[in-house]
């Protein structure tokens, strides 16, 4: 819908749009250009030319083209591929989704002296399966509701070793595999503004909640995050952000290092500043 909006305008500028679109025609102009993003076409240049034939054939429909000329086609490319808005999407998105990951490090410390040394190792193996759907609704031109549910299936693996030496004799040492399972239910509600052309604001509430099993410690767990950001666009390269949230977790487990529980967690931020791409 923001390009729909950057389009309409720009459209207008060059004189190659008639009269005053309604809502429902931009409602209908936003609908064209997310058909156009969303139909996969493997080739790129019949993708491009599949986007701009789709958006264009909206406009000839009804009738709010002017004039078609170069200006007018330059002006369509430009906006659709060179906008750089958030896009505005509508309709029922149904997924599965499996996210394996493995990551891990070591160090190894020798003191000055030569005597003492440290040797730390940590490895983690993850799978992550989510399945469920999001909703998209544009409610009117200044607001859209976002909403989804699914369910989420964990399993986490840590090996972890610290070691301790004194004259290259093992003086102590600290070694585990744990394991974490994880069930749990997700849910997300996100509301956006649309004031003007240039400003986006969003506020949206995750919750997540669900049993786990914790090399061998099982019980509930849960989250929720809420937060707001907005942006705004001051040029193709510029954009003014800020954000505010807060977050608290419950029997949460922290897996970046050795395994460690967090009972009780919470957590505020804010932030703002310019954003500029080079």
């Amino acid at each position: 819908m923001q390009n729909a909006l950057w389009l309409y305008k720009e459209l207008q500028a060059e004189k190659s749009i008639t009269g005053i679109l309604s809502a429902d025609e931009l409602l209908g102009l936003g609908r064209s250009i997310t058909r156009g993003n969303n139909t996969r076409v493997l080739d790129a240049r019949k993708r491009t030319k599949f986007i701009l034939e789709t958006i264009d054939g909206y406009l000839q429909q009804k009738a709010l083209v002017a004039k078609t000329d170069i200006r007018y086609f330059s002006s369509l490319n430009d906006i659709v591929f060179f906008a750089f808005n958030n896009q505005r999407l509508a309709g029922t998105e149904k997924f599965i989704r499996i996210t394996p990951g493995i990551e891990g490090w070591n160090d190894n410390i020798t003191q000055t002296d030569g005597i003492n040394k440290y040797e730390r190792r940590y490895t983690r193996q993850s799978v992550v399966l989510n399945a469920g759907l999001t909703k998209y609704i544009p409610v009117n031109l200044v607001h859209q509701n976002n909403y989804g549910a699914s369910l989420k299936l964990s399993y986490i693996s840590t090996d972890f070793s610290l070691r301790f030496l004194q004259n290259d004799t093992v003086a102590s040492e600290n070694k585990g595999k744990p394991t974490i399972k994880q069930a749990g239910v997700n849910l997300f509600f996100e509301h956006a503004i649309y004031p003007n052309t240039r400003t986006v604001i969003n506020i949206g509430l995750q919750t997540e909640t669900g049993y786990q099993d914790a090399d061998g410690s099982t019980g509930f767990y849960g989250t929720a995050n809420l937060s707001g950001s907005m942006s705004y666009f001051i040029s193709y390269r510029t954009r003014f952000t800020g954000s505010i949230g807060a977050s608290y977790s419950r029997n949460i487990y922290q897996t970046s290092q050795v395994i460690s529980l967090q009972p009780n967690n919470i957590h505020l931020n804010a932030s703002a500043g310019i954003e500029i791409s080079l």
